[in-house]
């Protein structure tokens, strides 16, 4: 369901899970064309780069970002919302009959996240961001830019 849902409406500007680009009219968008005209091309393009490679999917997951403007045929709130995410049990993006799933797959999240706080005590920084984070963002940026 999840995923066949997910990519039902892919390329649609309201109904569209994910990589849904923002409106003319949107307040995001002219903050974004300002600062295209302060920082010039090259610079506002490694802006770009950093944002959507580096900060895109978390904030997709925690809020929605670049989710759809529509969801279950009501408006949903840009460009963060805190309705539609993907830890919550009662988020409006999953239907109510899978509160144990979500809710189960959080608490998975929570133990991968306590597992690296730790290994990171344990071993330091570096071997985790080099065995854990170097691979996690190489997935991130395929799931990105794919």
């Amino acid at each position: 369901y999840s995923h066949g849902k997910h990519h039902s409406k892919t390329n649609h500007l309201l109904d569209g899970e994910s990589h849904v680009p923002d409106a003319e009219d949107e307040s995001t968008t002219a903050i974004m064309r300002t600062l295209h005209r302060i920082l010039g091309d090259d610079c506002f393009a490694i802006l770009e780069l950093v944002n959507h490679l580096v900060f895109g999917w978390p904030m997709y997951l925690l809020f929605n970002v670049t989710g759809g403007r529509r969801l279950n045929g009501k408006t949903v709130s840009k460009p963060l919302s805190f309705s539609a995410d993907h830890f919550r049990p009662t988020s409006e993006l999953f239907p109510d009959a899978w509160r144990l799933r979500i809710a189960l797959s959080t608490v998975g999240v929570g133990i991968t996240a306590l597992a690296l706080a730790r290994a990171c005590y344990v071993f330091g920084f570096a071997p985790v961001a080099v065995y854990y984070f170097g691979p996690y963002m190489f997935v991130n940026f395929w799931l990105v830019l794919y």
